[in-house]
């Protein structure tokens, strides 16, 4: 089994396939319950940082994901 890397790619293309700036993605989540800033969100996206368990079922929430490692790719090369 490879080791798991937060793809935040993955997390910008759910974004960008609602039509919502970073801004409005954030306000969508705080809708839902999950208070967080654009600058977050855009961290998250660039795999600066990576949310946590919460958040993370939080984003899957707001974008239908059903599967959490859908947000997880190989360790290996892209």
């Amino acid at each position: 089994m490879h080791p798991t890397t937060f793809n935040g790619k993955f997390l910008h293309q759910l974004r960008l396939t609602k039509d919502w700036s970073l801004e409005e993605a954030a306000r969508h989540l705080h809708d839902i319950g999950l208070t967080i800033s654009d600058v977050t969100l855009r961290n998250w996206e660039l795999e600066e940082s990576e949310p946590d368990a919460s958040n993370l079922a939080m984003l899957a929430r707001l974008y239908g994901v059903k599967n959490l490692r859908d947000f997880y790719r190989d360790g290996e090369a892209d």
